[in-house]
């Protein structure tokens, strides 16, 4: 199937240029998108690491983030500190 040069509607005309500007645009996000998921994944791959370390005293809700980072920091200084 070939694409025509040029695609003519009532308001602009948008050439074959224009579509691969386009297609580089929406290439470029969806690797984009790509990295910010596999990077949130990684962040919180290290988080449950984390929750496995620090000491809580329930077991039956999972931990948040905040209050994972928040854990941490006071059971690293408490640790520390002794």
């Amino acid at each position: 199937m070939t694409v025509p040069s040029t695609v003519a509607s009532s308001e602009t005309t948008i050439t074959s240029t224009t579509f691969d500007a386009i297609n580089k645009s929406r290439v470029r996000r969806q690797k984009a998108n790509t990295r910010e998921r596999n990077r949130m994944h990684g962040l919180n791959r290290a988080l449950d690491k984390l929750r496995q370390r620090v000491p809580i005293t329930t077991q039956h809700q999972k931990l948040s983030k905040i209050e994972t980072l928040r854990l941490a920091r006071f059971y690293g200084c408490s640790h520390f500190m002794s």
